[in-house]
């Protein structure tokens, strides 16, 4: 087996210590950026019991600067992938698919702090329904509606449901899954 010159092996430990380094610096910065969606998550919760609107903003922009951040981070990524892959392909594949997915979590963790403040504020809200003495809420007339379905259509999953209610028949027609017929009929 021919031996390896003392250069070439110099010049290949100083390509994996580039590497290393490259990885775990991104490690970092992905961590760094979790613990921050992490603390942020956190501060959004309590601010929006306390000043809905106002702090939910805030939890969004937070969560946004979160998202630039993890942006950047990802960016840092790809361009250190790309000089790590030239040098090293086999050490730098790993480890930079390692930190994309740390990334990707990041990302993922920082959409949800901004749809949960998004969520937080909105109000709870109660439609009624009253018709010759009776009162309905609407998620009583969907409640209803939903396992008329699932009893008739066994294993079938209801994803989306739209509700017609017609107090002049004293009833409610709805259409599951965009699926509708005169069958699919609740008594109010």
């Amino acid at each position: 087996m021919p031996r390896k010159s003392t250069k070439t092996s110099a010049v290949v430990e100083a390509v994996k210590e580039e590497a290393v380094k490259a990885v775990e610096t991104i490690k970092e910065d992905a961590d760094k950026a979790a613990k921050t969606v992490k603390a942020d998550t956190v501060k959004a919760a309590k601010a929006v019991k306390k000043e809905s609107k106002k702090e939910a903003t805030k939890a969004e922009t937070a969560a946004k600067k979160v998202k630039e951040a993890a942006e950047n981070a990802a960016a840092t990524v790809k361009e250190a992938s790309e000089q790590i892959i030239e040098t090293a392909k086999e050490t730098a594949a790993k480890a930079v698919t390692e930190t994309e997915v740390k990334v990707a979590e990041v990302v993922t963790e920082a959409e949800t702090v901004v749809k949960k403040g998004r969520k937080a504020c909105a109000p709870k809200a109660t439609v009624y329904v009253e018709h010759y003495g009776n009162k309905f809420t609407a998620d009583e007339i969907i409640e209803q509606a939903v396992k008329s379905y699932t009893e008739a259509n066994e294993g079938k999953k209801v994803k989306t449901i739209e509700v017609y209610v017609k107090t002049e028949e004293n009833a409610a027609y709805y259409v599951i899954n965009g699926e509708g017929s005169d069958d699919y009929k609740i008594m109010l």
